[in-house]
């Protein structure tokens, strides 16, 4: 194994473990603020982008819109989302997590918030090339998670090579 090998396994080892954890602890939380994972997703979602349609919203976690609007009405009724119509276009409903859901979550997620600060103090100044790191990261996750949803279009660069199945790929 070269060298570039082996760091790439360690790095994609090291972030399948992390998204494992990201994975438990986000089920964890639902369970706390009594909510399922799908609407926990939906919360993800909302804290992402603010507000979002209700078409956005069910796009972004694969739902029909039957499904979108039932989980849409039962979140709302509970109280962990706003919906209000979209001043530009009636027909369009804007869906927002509600403020006590925000001061609920904020609350369930502050020991992991206070550990992030604390890790990133210890690397004071030396956070530039970590962060530039994620921010690739993220752009390329999301890329790839973007081509994995249509899926239909191929990356010929990937033909001729064959794929095996590694669980640190998962990360």
């Amino acid at each position: 194994m070269t060298d570039l090998s082996a760091r790439v396994e360690l790095v994609r080892s090291l972030l399948h473990r992390r998204e494992m954890a990201v994975a438990r602890h986000r089920a964890a939380i639902a369970r706390q603020l009594g909510m399922s994972e799908t609407e926990m997703a939906a919360v993800a979602h909302l804290a992402q982008h603010g507000e979002l349609t209700q078409t956005r919203l069910g796009e972004l976690l694969d739902l029909s819109s039957g499904g979108t609007a039932a989980l849409v009405q039962r979140m709302e009724r509970d109280g962990h989302i706003l919906r209000r119509d979209d001043p530009a276009d009636k027909r369009v409903r804007l869906v927002s997590i509600a403020p006590a859901t925000v001061e609920r979550a904020a609350r369930a997620y502050a020991p992991l918030v206070a550990d992030l600060e604390r890790l990133l103090a210890e690397l004071g100044d030396d956070d530039e090339l970590v962060t530039r790191f994620l921010d690739s990261l993220v752009e390329i996750s999301e890329a790839n998670a973007e081509h994995a949803w249509n899926g239909m279009r191929r990356r010929p660069e990937l033909e001729s090579s064959r794929l095996e199945a590694v669980p640190s790929l998962w990360g």
